[in-house]
């Protein structure tokens, strides 16, 4: 959008501010089609896709007062509050990975249905949108709680979680500063898992952000390793620093089996944190 038309939706929201309908109305219509493609995207039931919308868009007349074109977009404004009826959609609904697990016999156990969903597309295999998308939201809150290295952890986040892959994290976050690494895999994962509390989950993450690289070692080995990095901020630190650690030159394969490594590696805690929180029994119990 040009000038003209930043300038055009301003002059619009600010007569709908002052009671124009008709401004309100032109602005509804500008906006209901990207809106319902974001929510329709999320939300697989037409009627759900509807109540959602109406529900918005009520919402957005009853507070555009408060909208402040200074702070963020008007699409911007109404999607806050799509994300937010997403999430309380789905918050209504919890999956214990038990109710997964009985969509498939022939696997046997918790782990296999664990990699099914991390590993291979879940909807090729008849789980249905929304329990992805569910089962997703509890890895990602798992993920962030994990007690490893930061940038093992943002590297699974991007390669695995969000599906980037280990060659896209090198080729375009290696050169990126921890600590906006993390901020951007909070934004991805609200995206991804609009239902899910990300900006809590993230929080113990954020947190390590804000100490130096020393405070996360705890083995001698570690110190050793993360030598040159010791004294230096965890955020500051690029994802570059560590992939460069213990090699005699950096290129780029190496790089990419060193994400692998790191998300195996991951992966391993992520999958015994998931399970022994949502494991068939426990999560059957807890909900019953």
């Amino acid at each position: 959008m040009g000038a003209e038309g930043h300038k055009h939706i301003r002059q619009l929201t600010q007569k709908a501010q002052q009671g124009n309908r008709e401004a309100f109305e032109d602005l509804y219509l500008k906006y209901r089609s990207a809106i319902r493609g974001y929510v329709s995207s999320r939300i697989f039931d037409a009627d759900t896709i509807k109540d959602i919308e109406q529900a918005t868009w009520a919402w957005v007349l009853e507070k555009i007062d408060s909208f402040d074109p200074g702070r963020m977009a008007f699409y911007s404004f109404v999607k806050y509050k799509a994300i937010k009826l997403i999430g309380k959609h789905y918050r209504r609904r919890e999956v214990p990975i038990g109710k997964l697990k009985a969509r498939f016999p022939d696997c046997k156990t918790d782990t296999e249905i664990f990699d099914l969903l991390t590993v291979i597309d879940p909807m090729q295999l008849g789980i249905s949108a929304e329990d992805v998308m569910i089962a997703g939201s509890q890895i990602a809150k798992t993920l962030f709680s994990l007690d490893r290295p930061p940038h093992q952890v943002i590297a699974f986040g991007f390669s695995t979680l969000l599906k980037y892959g280990p060659t896209r994290v090198v080729s375009e976050l290696s050169e990126n500063p921890l600590g906006g690494m993390c901020d951007r895999l909070k934004l991805e994962c609200e995206e991804v898992f609009p239902h899910a509390q990300i900006s809590t989950f993230y929080m113990p993450l954020k947190r390590k952000m804000r100490r130096k690289v020393k405070d996360m070692l705890y083995d001698a080995a570690s110190r050793k390793i993360y030598g040159k990095l010791f004294d230096k901020i965890v955020g500051e630190t690029m994802l570059k620093d560590y992939l460069e650690l213990g090699v005699k030159k950096y290129h780029q394969r190496a790089a990419e089996a060193k994400v692998s490594d790191w998300a195996c590696k991951v992966l391993k805690s992520v999958r015994q944190a998931f399970l022994r929180i949502y494991a068939c029994g426990e999560d059957e119990n807890r909900t019953s």
